[in-house]
C-alpha cells in the first residue's frame, strides 16, 4: 500500500511537471508579439461578425475557448453579451484586451473539466493549434458548454504559428455530427466579400449546433434560406496541387538563404 501511494504521489508530481513543461513550450510559442499581431486583425474581423452574430442568436452568455488577447471576448462585451468567460493558457493574461475577471488560465492541450454551460461558445482559429489525437476530445469539450458553437480552424496550406492540425471543414464537421450537432454555413457567405474581415476568418467560420436545440436550429434555417449561395469557391484539389508547388519553392529559397547566409 505505501508502495502504491508512493506510486500515486510520484505521478501527480509529474502530471504537474508535465504541465509546467506544456505551458513553458506554449509560452515561447505564443510570446507577446504573436497575440499583438493578431490583435488588429481578430478585432476588425470580430466588429463586423460578431454582431451579427448576436442578432442572429441573442446570446446572453459566451465562453471564449482559446481566446487569446480577448478581442472576440471584447466585441461580445460590447454587444450585449452579459456574461463571459475566457480561457486560454496563462501567457495570454498579459495581453489581455479585457478585464482580467473574466479570464481563467487553463491547458487546453488536455483540460477536461467544467466550466459552466453557456449560450454560445466561440472557438475562433484554435482547434488547428492542437494535435490530432487531442481533436475529439476538444469538439467534446466545446459540446459540453454549450449547443452553439461558433467555430473557425485552418484548413490545409493556411499556415500559422504552431499549427500542427490543419484539417477542412468536412474533418471537423464528422467530430461534430458524433456529437450530435449540425453544421449551418452562414456567415461565411455573408461575410465571403467583406474586406473589413481577414479573408481567413471569412474563408473559416461556421455555426455548428445540437440537433435537439430546436429553436436555435429554426432561427438558423430561416437564416439559411435567406443566405446568398457561395459562388467563389476553390476545389480542394487545385488548391493542395498549388500549396505542394509553393512549398517546394519556399524550401528552395530557404536552403538558397541559408547557403548564402542571406
Amino acid at each position: 500500500m505505501i508502495w502504491a501511494m508512493r506510486q500515486r504521489r510520484s505521478s501527480r508530481k509529474c502530471a504537474r511537471q508535465l504541465n509546467r513543461m506544456n505551458d513553458s513550450a506554449l509560452t515561447n510559442v505564443y510570446r507577446s508579439g504573436f497575440f499583438r499581431r493578431q490583435n488588429g486583425t481578430s478585432a476588425r474581423s470580430a466588429s463586423r461578425i460578431v454582431p451579427f452574430v448576436t442578432e442572429l442568436i441573442a446570446p446572453k452568455s459566451v465562453l471564449d475557448v482559446g481566446c487569446g488577447s480577448g478581442a472576440w471576448s471584447k466585441a461580445f462585451l460590447e454587444n450585449d453579451v452579459t456574461s463571459l468567460r475566457a480561457v486560454d493558457g496563462d501567457y495570454a493574461r498579459a495581453v489581455l484586451l479585457i478585464d482580467a475577471a473574466h479570464f481563467t488560465p487553463v491547458n487546453l492541450a488536455n483540460f477536461d473539466g467544467d466550466l459552466g454551460t453557456y449560450d454560445l461558445v466561440a472557438c475562433i482559429e484554435v482547434a488547428e493549434h492542437l494535435e490530432p489525437e487531442r481533436a475529439a476530445g476538444f469538439v467534446q469539450l466545446l459540446c459540453r458548454h454549450s449547443p452553439v458553437i461558433l467555430f473557425s480552424a485552418a484548413p490545409p496550406g493556411q499556415g500559422g504559428t504552431h499549427h500542427v492540425n490543419e484539417q477542412p471543414l468536412s474533418y471537423w464537421a464528422e467530430h461534430f455530427a458524433q456529437q450530435g450537432y449540425r453544421l449551418f454555413d452562414i456567415i461565411r457567405p455573408v461575410f465571403w466579400h467583406d474586406d473589413a474581415v481577414q479573408w481567413w476568418h471569412r474563408q473559416n467560420m461556421v455555426i455548428f449546433v445540437d440537433e435537439n436545440n430546436h429553436r436555435i436550429i429554426d432561427i438558423l434555417e430561416q437564416r439559411h434560406a435567406l443566405t446568398p449561395a457561395l459562388l467563389d469557391v476553390i476545389h480542394p484539389d487545385a488548391f493542395t496541387a498549388k500549396t505542394r508547388v509553393s512549398a517546394v519553392a519556399d524550401n528552395a529559397l530557404n536552403r538558397i538563404r541559408r547557403r548564402f547566409g542571406a
